[in-house]
């Protein structure tokens, strides 16, 4: 329990990153750019 307010402190800290990069990804279109990337992949697939 010593070190409660670091670890909360780190979670944070990680979540906040994550968003940030998942906010970036969709303001760029990366998600889209990806799906027509794996269109011939799906086809290929039996």
């Amino acid at each position: 329990m010593r070190f409660l307010g670091w670890y909360l402190k780190i979670t944070a800290g990680g979540a906040a990153i994550g968003a940030a990069m998942e906010l970036f990804m969709i303001h760029t279109g990366f998600y889209e750019k990806r799906k027509e990337l794996g269109k011939p992949a799906q086809r290929l697939k039996p």
